[in-house]
């Protein structure tokens, strides 16, 4: 009995609440970059398009991030596929074009995570306060 109650809960896919509201950053960053790199427009025109990050980057992105992160690859690959499929602004019906809190934040965070994998490696907890510090700091 015992055994198989183990079998069964080792194939239960972990997703806590971090997980989810890490990849949502994430998913909205994807986004954000999608679309500096006019990314939509040319796929609508039916044009080669650049990916700016990779499925790779994506998944690494959000089990590196810090805190306890506990989801699966698959689930984050099928979100990096979904973003690139779908506009998640634009489909919100989000104004790109004007100044906004979520885009000054999506930004500080992408600059926070550049800064943070060329200098002295920090801890997962460390990049993690450094982005919520750095992006809500001037809000405050």
């Amino acid at each position: 009995m015992c055994a198989q109650v183990r079998q069964q809960s080792v194939q239960l896919p972990l997703l806590n609440a971090d997980s989810v509201y890490v990849a949502t950053y994430m998913a909205l960053d994807l986004t954000r970059r999608l679309h500096q790199a006019q990314y939509y427009t040319s796929r609508k025109s039916n044009s080669s398009s650049t990916v700016p990050v990779s499925e790779a980057q994506f998944v690494e992105w959000v089990q590196g991030s810090g805190g306890v992160i506990l989801v699966s690859t698959v689930w984050l690959q099928e979100i990096y596929r979904s973003v690139l499929d779908v506009d998640l602004l634009t489909l919100s019906e989000y104004d790109m074009s004007k100044p906004s809190t979520l885009l000054s934040l999506l930004e500080k965070f992408s600059q926070v995570q550049k800064s943070t994998q060329s200098s002295s490696p920090l801890t997962p907890c460390q990049r993690f306060a450094r982005f919520l510090l750095s992006g809500t700091w001037e809000e405050i």
